[in-house]
């Protein structure tokens, strides 16, 4: 965890370029899934989004012990491969950050 206790969280949507075709998205979107066996994950979901609207969009969602457990992530050269051919193949945003702990769901009734 890091230093104040939180998880490191790595999120990632992918829109694939529009000449991708439907067995490279698939090859792609399992050289994504092969990451999640990195010894530095905690937690690994790739996902394509239901909505074609904007096109083929998919959302790889991770979580790390710490922030310095991501950096090591991201400097195997597994990421740097797979980071690579996504550069090559899609257009992202990225969003990286302490995770807080998760407040329950339940709420004390209001009086």
């Amino acid at each position: 965890m890091t230093s104040t206790g939180e998880h490191y969280r790595h999120i990632v949507l992918f829109r694939l370029h529009d000449a991708i075709s439907e067995t490279e998205a698939e090859r792609l979107i399992e050289l994504l899934r092969s990451l999640g066996a990195l010894p530095e994950v905690i937690s690994w979901r790739i996902e394509r989004s239901e909505d074609r609207r904007k096109g083929v969009v998919i959302c790889e969602n991770g979580l790390f012990a710490t922030r310095e457990a991501f950096a090591a992530f991201q400097a195997t050269q597994e990421h740097r491969s797979v980071a690579a051919m996504m550069s090559a193949s899609a257009d992202w945003c990225v969003a990286d950050y302490p995770e807080q702990p998760e407040i329950g769901e339940r709420r004390e009734p209001r009086r």
